[in-house]
């Protein structure tokens, strides 16, 4: 009996001693870390009183006799809306309305979302989301996927949303976000989709974004932004649409987007352009819908006339135009 009370008592220590272990790991911790975020973030909805909004995201013990519900309870990964890599963290949150029929989510996006530092997808549109981007975006260092189209998100895009090195879509489109693009978006290499339309964006397209080499789609409209165009964007070799119409955008399109062969979809409507279309397959065969609205485009352009070169001042190519 003596012997069988101590081997109980050396099991017990070792269970003890392997459990302090395991919740002091930092797998664990992290895994709890994600979980408390997202409960914290549950509990901040303003409208999680809806009997159907997330139901799933309750956290439980899971029994010895555990079934597949109770893992349900117990681990975030089979929570709705949630997927989790081969390591148990959590590495997709797919939340828009699209996906989940009438779930619109009300409230504010957590700063503590940035706890989940293995997230690779975040899908937040078609919701009713307010408030700012969260400056914790940041830290999603591995975030490939941010949507957050179609929601009422204000204030300025985050400088820090530039540390998001390995992002290759974004659409922050269909929102309240005003205030200046950051420049630090230009650090996206591996970015093929930027779409921040219909919000109230302001001042000049960053030079920066020179360096989004591998960008196929860029849409701006809708938006307030003003000044020229900049010529580095002419660097965008792997651009296929453009889209800038509806802004205050002004000046001459550089005609160095003659180079931009790779361009098949562009609309610069309702703009205050002026001067000569560029020599470029996409604005020639582009709808007069996309080129309408500006100061003065010329060139050999359906619906427009040409540009007028003075005879008398070849040297300088003076370009004279018809309003």
């Amino acid at each position: 009996m003596r012997t069988s009370a101590a081997y109980d008592k050396v099991c017990s220590v070792a269970c003890l001693i392997l459990y302090v272990h395991l919740i002091s790991s930092p797998k664990f911790a992290s895994a709890s870390a994600e979980t408390n975020a997202l409960l914290k973030w549950k509990a901040s909805f303003q409208n999680q009183t809806q009997p159907d909004i997330l139901t799933s995201w309750t956290y439980l013990p899971i029994a010895t006799n555990s079934s597949r519900d109770q893992k349900a309870n117990a681990s975030p990964c089979f929570w709705t809306g949630i997927s989790c890599n081969a390591a148990g963290s959590i590495s997709r949150i797919n939340l828009t309305n699209s996906g989940i029929p009438g779930n619109n989510i009300t409230g504010t996006i957590p700063p503590e979302i940035g706890n989940l530092t293995q997230l690779q997808l975040l899908n937040l549109s078609s919701n009713h989301l307010v408030g700012n981007i969260p400056v914790e975006l940041g830290r999603l260092t591995s975030l490939g996927k941010l949507i957050l189209k179609d929601n009422q998100l204000s204030g300025g895009i985050p400088q820090e949303l530039g540390s998001l090195t390995e992002l290759e879509y974004l659409d922050l489109s269909t929102n309240k976000l005003s205030q200046s693009i950051p420049s630090s978006l230009g650090n996206f290499l591996k970015l093929h989709h930027i779409n921040a339309s219909n919000n109230k964006l302001s001042q000049k397209i960053p030079f920066q974004f020179r360096s989004l080499t591998q960008l196929s789609v860029l849409d701006l409209s809708h938006n307030g932004l003003d000044r020229e165009i900049p010529t580095e964007l002419s660097n965008l070799k792997s651009l296929v649409t453009l889209n800038l119409s509806h802004n205050n955008l002004s000046g001459v399109i550089p005609k160095s987007f003659d180079e931009l062969r790779g361009l098949d979809h562009i609309d610069i409507s309702y703009n205050q352009f002026w001067g000569p279309i560029p020599n470029n397959k996409a604005f020639h065969e582009a709808p007069i819908e996309a080129l309408k609205g500006n100061k003065g485009l010329c060139g050999n352009v359906t619906g427009f006339l040409p540009c007028i070169i003075n005879p008398e001042d070849k040297k300088h190519s003076s370009i004279y135009f018809i309003l």
